[in-house]
């Protein structure tokens, strides 16, 4: 018979405590897949890591490490590091390399690793979310004078950016240009962000941070 069986991996935010359950699953996960693969009732093991570096984290590595079956690997997210340190970049180029394939969702993800773990993947894809919008037709371009942006994305400002973006429209040449900025997205640091559009002094210019929507 072919079947599916799925175990999801609930995020539970950072802090030792939430980081301490993250691990516990990971490892009841991988004690599972390592019980079902010895009564051969496995055939392929799909991991949905989220972060690439999740790979190397003690739980995932551990049973990754002892699959005789293949995997294969979906990564969503790399931070724009120059490289990982030595133990974490020996066992993610183990893990990648010995995966039966690796889906980016971007181009970017991707060619981060080349320069991150200086390996060339040849089981690596881009394999694209699929846009959640109710229609793909082009907007005409608005006629005003005013710069009109936004960002939409999850509210985590250390793998987004937001910080850093109001850093930069908070300098000198951007008060004096016309221009709104609207934040659309829902996470952990929604008050974060609305502090650092104060810090920056960014209030007049941007909307307020509101839930994502078409």
């Amino acid at each position: 018979s072919v079947g599916v069986q799925l175990h999801f991996r609930h995020f539970f935010g950072s802090g030792p405590r939430k980081r301490y359950l993250q691990r516990l699953q990971d490892y009841s996960i991988g004690t599972w897949l390592i019980n079902h693969q010895v009564q051969n009732s496995i055939d392929l093991v799909c991991v949905n890591l989220g972060a690439m570096i999740c790979a190397a984290d003690a739980p995932v590595y551990g049973f990754l490490k002892k699959l005789d079956v293949p995997y294969v690997l979906i990564v969503h997210s790399n931070p724009e590091i120059s490289q990982y340190q030595g133990r974490i970049a020996d066992r993610l180029r183990g893990v990648l390399q010995r995966s039966a394939r690796i889906f980016f969702v971007s181009q970017r993800l991707h060619d981060n690793v080349r320069y991150q773990l200086l390996v060339d993947l040849e089981n690596a894809a881009i394999a694209k979310n699929p846009t959640n919008l109710r229609s793909n037709a082009k907007l005409a371009w608005p006629n005003e004078e005013t710069l009109r942006m936004a960002v939409v994305g999850r509210l985590d400002a250390w793998l987004k950016g937001h910080i850093r973006l109001f850093e930069v429209l908070g300098k000198e040449k951007w008060r004096k240009r016309d221009w709104s900025i609207s934040i659309f997205g829902e996470g952990p640091d929604h008050d974060k962000i609305a502090q650092a559009i104060s810090f920056f002094r960014s209030e007049e210019h941007t909307s307020e941070l509101q839930s994502p929507c078409n």
